[in-house]
């Protein structure tokens, strides 16, 4: 390979377009924002939405919410599948003060409630 097409392979590479990393949207976004706000010790305004639908989760029976809150955040994808991550999501559903939340009241427009 001679210097101009080592140049231009090179050129080519470079402005190839880089593979950007799928964004999330919809409860898949949600459900990933919600794990890491959970996992915070601080909730900030950007927690808002994700938080409104994680405690809008509810059922008649308390284990019941806390596996579907549960199931929720296994929507966001892991890489990982021997991460043993449904452990730690069972403990973040299980934790007092992310199982249940005064922002109750404010996500009834988005409650996931069976009759």
């Amino acid at each position: 390979m001679n210097r101009y097409q080592f140049l231009a392979l090179t050129t080519a590479l470079l402005v190839m377009p880089i593979v950007q990393a799928e964004e999330f949207t919809g409860d898949t976004r949600l459900s990933c924002e919600a794990i890491l706000c959970l996992s915070s010790g601080q909730r900030p305004e950007e927690c808002q939405p994700s938080l409104s639908r994680y405690f809008g989760i509810n059922k008649k029976k308390w284990k019941d919410t806390v596996k579907a809150r549960q199931n929720f955040l296994e929507i966001c994808p892991d890489e990982n599948t021997d991460s043993g991550r449904s452990a730690e999501l069972n403990s973040i559903a299980n934790t007092p003060g992310t199982a249940d939340s005064d922002s109750d009241s404010d996500s009834d427009s988005d409650s996931d409630s069976e009759g």
